[in-house]
């Protein structure tokens, strides 16, 4: 039983394997090619195959001038490729298509009222779903999951304020909604800066200026490299108005500070351990706060640190021999605490030391020599360390103060 084969509109010619017949253009067999009379039949002359014929018995198919064997025609290769080509062409022409109506495209999805995170001044319900879903998935490395689902932490009443304001932020051109390190900085430091809130901690929400956006690198108490990146925050000052708070471990995330003063805020609570996360720290103030236990001893592996000041906590506890890591330290002041036991040895390798104050504690033994042979508590009356933001400035007196029973 003969295949069916696909119809074929070229000109074709018919061959027999001892007889050769081409075609003229107009069907019609040339004088040259006229068959000698073997006492055969003579054949039909060959027209051009337009419709579905059946090509048996030897005869070979010629398409646009190349032989194609009967065995060839049989084959599925042969009419695979055909179908190739035919894609092939096909997919040329709907690229093409495409890339002609692309900018006709692009104006009706303009134009489409279908929902989005695109960011405007008024959005659906939904789109606030969406951002704080896409937020959380940002600061969940920052903040616990428990408390950002906890509805009385300030976790979770800061990320409601982040969530409100992002879409005003985007807009004001402040942050992308796909710059996850801008929006982890200032999930950070709304924490931080909240956390050392007594106002902020209280039972409710929190209310923000959503519509008036700013920069927190423009804040007067922030200081941001090129990148926008924190490297100072100075919150100073707010025992008397909304201090009270805690110092959020949420600070060990703003990897880029180079100083932090928490001076006068009334915090208390414990210094967070994840300060020792902060490579770059060269000055922290934490002095006249309410701050308990010992100091961490991961701050102590802060090669950079050049100023640490606790004075007038409550801080308590033996002072850690590993002090003496702090090859850069030039001032420490752990006057007015709690500590006790002996002074470290240690501290005599710390050749940049210029003031050490160590009275008001519950320090023993007797190392007042040691103040007397370190020739830097004499050389200098002032210590001036210079700090990034222009309100504040450590003009601090040298010296040594160890006041040991």
């Amino acid at each position: 039983m003969s295949q069916d084969k696909p119809h074929s509109s070229c000109i074709v010619s018919l061959r027999f394997s001892d007889e050769t017949h081409s075609e003229n253009t107009d069907g019609q067999l040339s004088n040259s090619d006229e068959p000698e009379d073997h006492g055969q039949t003579s054949l039909p002359v060959a027209s051009p195959i337009n419709e579905e014929t059946d090509i048996e018995g030897g005869v070979e198919l010629i398409v646009d001038g190349v032989v194609i064997s009967d065995e060839r025609l049989n084959s599925k290769s042969f009419w695979r490729e055909k179908c190739l080509v035919s894609i092939l062409i096909i997919s040329v022409v709907a690229i093409t298509f495409a890339i002609l109506c692309r900018p006709w495209a692009s104006r009706l999805v303009d134009n489409s009222t279908q929902p989005s995170l695109a960011p405007s001044t008024s959005f659906p319900p939904t789109s606030i779903i969406d951002y704080e879903n896409h937020i959380k998935e940002i600061v969940v490395n920052v903040s616990s999951e428990e408390a950002l689902n906890n509805s009385s932490s300030i976790q979770y009443k800061l990320l409601k304020v982040l969530v409100g304001e992002l879409p005003y932020l985007i807009d004001a051109g402040i942050i992308q909604l796909n710059d996850t390190k801008r929006i982890s900085q200032r999930y950070s430091l709304l924490v931080v800066i909240g956390s050392g809130s007594r106002a902020l901690l209280s039972p409710g929400t929190i209310e923000t200026q959503q519509q008036n956006p700013f920069d927190e690198c423009h804040l007067p108490f922030i200081a941001c490299n090129e990148n926008f990146e924190i490297t100072s925050i100075f919150f100073v000052n707010k025992k008397t108005t909304n201090g009270g708070g805690i110092i959020a471990t949420e600070i060990g995330t703003l990897l880029q500070l180079r100083q932090i003063s928490f001076s006068n805020l009334g915090a208390k609570g414990t210094i967070p351990s994840e300060i020792g996360n902060l490579k770059h720290l060269r000055t922290i103030d934490l002095s006249d706060n309410l701050l308990t236990s010992s100091i961490p001893t991961e701050i102590w592996q802060l090669q950079n640190i050049e100023l640490i000041d606790f004075k007038r906590n409550s801080l308590e506890r033996t002072l850690s021999s590993q002090v003496g890591n702090l090859k850069k330290m030039i001032y420490l002041d752990l006057s007015q605490n709690m500590f006790n036991g002996s002074i470290p040895l240690e501290l005599e390798s710390m050749n940049a030391l210029k003031g050490l104050k160590l009275q008001e504690n519950d320090f023993t033994g007797n190392l007042d020599y040691f103040c007397e042979r370190k020739p830097n508590f004499t050389t200098a009356n002032e210590i001036l360390i210079p700090v990034e933001i222009n309100q504040f400035s450590y003009v601090l007196e040298s010296g040594c103060i160890l006041d040991c029973n």
